[in-house]
């Protein structure tokens, strides 16, 4: 741990602001294989693909539904609707949308409404 600049024990290491070398040599020693273990592990971690997980809260998923629903892609309708509470521009609006669309749980549960609705109108 010394190698690395750590100390098993900080009271030891320093003492009124000076740094004991004598009691860092006695503290805890880490093995150069331990620490070749380790710096592997961390950039195998390192090197994995990060998840990431997107998320839109129930009120946000009715109104970008809602947006879809009324104005398809007319991005400017949808900024001067009565329900953009938040006067969300028609840029925002946008990429809300195509978070949404990104979302398979939410917009497969989406698009098989609409299958359902559609069915349901021919009859």
């Amino acid at each position: 741990m010394e190698s690395m600049g750590l100390s098993f024990d900080p009271n030891n290491s320093v003492s009124n602001g000076q740094f004991n070398k004598a009691s860092a040599k006695s503290s805890h020693q880490v093995p150069l294989q331990n620490k070749e273990a380790v710096r592997k592990g961390l950039e195998e971690k390192a090197a994995l693909p990060e998840a990431f997980n997107l998320r839109l809260s129930e009120p946000e998923t009715q109104y970008v539904i809602y947006m879809m629903e009324k104005y398809g892609e007319d991005y400017k309708a949808m900024a001067r609707d009565k329900r953009n509470y938040y006067q969300d521009t028609p840029k925002q609006i946008q990429k809300k949308i195509q978070k949404f669309q990104k979302i398979p749980d939410l917009y497969d549960a989406y698009k098989v409404m609409k299958e359902q609705e559609v069915q349901s109108g021919n009859r």
